[in-house]
């Protein structure tokens, strides 16, 4: 009698732990078959690259802009998965160049399912950029150095029609899932973000006269953002095994300043759209993707935009 009562705790315990699972998988990885299919758990190996570049528009007064663009910067990445787990090391392009010039870094972690995505990303760029100066209207370019930017983003996404819409068929390194039906979803997140970019403006050249008291030469921006993103993505289905996608997303919330060059709180105005085109069948998957964030700043002195463009291709294979 105790060994059978033993065996059925142990039975109940077991489905339990089944039904759980089971729940996590009809609730955050269930999709409509209809709308989306579903790989068997494979093997991938892909190898990605990825290019992108920082952008700055300076609005000083009504006689002089600035603009500073950085390089573009690329890297090489490599990366084993299984399931929904993905190993990977990146290679930045200046290592195979040998450009030692080249001080940026660039990290980025996702995890996602069809329900919602977490995204974890950090970058730092002090590399050289050019500067285009609109001065007694003519417009100049020089090399300059000195802009430094740092930045650190996480953001957490729901989609509310998970079941039709699938994310990972469009943004993904290994795309898990491919859209067989057209459909789209409205999508609602929160981003957290920190930007520190300072700007050194006595080291711009003497051809350039500014209007600008001493203090504002040099300027530094520190400040968190925590907003909330609203949006929509579709994804259209052309061909068999190829998918168009295109996500809009903008963002308003609060800006926290840490230094004085502004007031402590500001309204914070962001905006993310993002484009792709995959292909993807059973043994092969390869996609080409396009980002574009921009973010103002209002300090006194001037308005600055920052914009950052990034392109991603990936070409991968199941085992």
């Amino acid at each position: 009698m105790v060994i059978s009562l033993a065996h059925t705790q142990v039975s109940s315990a077991q489905s339990e732990k089944v039904g759980f699972i089971q729940w996590v998988e009809k609730t955050f990885f269930g999709f409509d078959s209809t709308y989306v299919y579903s790989y068997p758990t494979r093997l991938t190996l892909t190898l990605q690259n990825r290019t992108w570049r920082d952008m700055y528009t300076f609005d000083i007064d009504k006689e002089n802009e600035l603009e500073v663009k950085s390089n573009y910067l690329s890297d090489f990445s490599f990366s084993i998965g299984y399931s929904f787990l993905s190993l990977g090391y990146t290679l930045g392009m200046n290592k195979l160049t040998g450009d030692k010039d080249s001080k940026y870094d660039r990290f980025d972690l996702s995890l996602k399912c069809n329900m919602l995505a977490l995204d974890l990303s950090s970058a730092t760029n002090e590399s050289e950029t050019t500067l285009s100066a609109i001065h007694d209207n003519q417009r100049s370019t020089y090399p300059f150095y000195g802009l430094k930017m740092e930045m650190r983003e996480g953001s957490l996404t729901y989609y509310f029609k998970y079941l039709k819409y699938s994310n990972e068929a469009a943004y993904s390194s290994c795309y898990p899932y491919r859209q067989i039906k057209n459909a789209g979803s409205p999508i609602i997140g929160i981003y957290y973000g920190e930007h520190n970019i300072t700007c050194d403006l006595t080291k711009i050249p003497n051809e350039i006269e500014l209007n600008l008291h001493e203090e504002e030469r040099t300027k530094q921006i520190r400040n968190q953002d925590i907003c909330v993103n609203g949006g929509y993505g579709y994804n259209f289905v052309f061909a068999k095994g190829w998918l168009l996608n295109g996500t809009a997303l903008p963002s308003i919330g609060l800006r926290i300043h840490d230094d004085e060059s502004s007031s402590k709180y500001q309204l914070a105005t962001n905006s993310k759209i993002k484009a792709a085109c995959t292909y993807n069948s059973r043994y092969f998957f390869g996609g080409l993707s396009f980002q574009y964030s921009t973010y103002w700043y209002f300090t006194k002195g001037y308005t600055i935009k920052n914009s950052i463009g990034a392109c991603t291709i990936n070409l991968g294979v199941r085992l």
